[in-house]
């Protein structure tokens, strides 16, 4: 799962009537079109290090940018604007936009169980008795302190955990 830049588009910011920040897009062009010259160009990506060592290409391709989305493929050939006038419903169509492709990569692929991980881990760093030998001890324990206070019950004791899971007997011979 990757995204891919189709086109880029500068913006045109400049404050409106009532003092806040208007955004227009100015036109497209397709990335395949200036990949060849931004592929050359370098720029510094990190304010604490000053080695140019990505290419705006490097910048573009490995989604190191914050972006808005504005234009989505739709039967009207609108932008998002067009479609929602008001910024409060363009941000919801922007917010829900996003919410789709990160539910979609977050089903694409199938995540480790943490609870599982959790129980795996602990029982590698300390082995655990079997739960059935440990009910079978602890009640031996307790018919054992009942058969001592009884007069003719013999004591109990627990029986050898056994060695392996399989059976004794062949079942194919029966």
């Amino acid at each position: 799962f990757g995204t891919e830049v189709l086109a880029i588009c500068p913006m045109r910011v400049w404050e409106g009537d009532y003092g806040e920040p208007m955004r227009t897009p100015m036109f497209w062009v397709p990335y395949e079109n200036i990949r060849p010259y931004i592929s050359r160009s370098f720029i510094m990506t990190s304010n604490y290090n000053n080695a140019l060592t990505y290419t705006a290409d490097d910048f573009f391709q490995l989604n190191m940018y914050e972006g808005d989305i504005i234009k989505t493929v739709n039967m009207m050939n609108q932008t998002l604007a067009q479609q929602f006038p008001d910024s409060a419903k363009l941000r919801n169509a922007q917010d829900s936009i996003e919410r789709q492709l990160r539910d979609f990569e977050s089903r694409l692929w199938l995540q480790r169980d943490t609870a599982k991980t959790v129980t795996e881990a602990k029982s590698k760093q300390e082995p655990k008795a079997n739960a059935r030998n440990t009910a079978t001890r602890s009640s031996a324990n307790t018919s054992a302190s009942k058969s001592a206070s009884g007069s003719n019950a013999k004591a109990a004791t627990p029986k050898a955990p056994k060695a392996s899971a399989s059976p004794s007997r062949s079942v194919r011979r029966r």
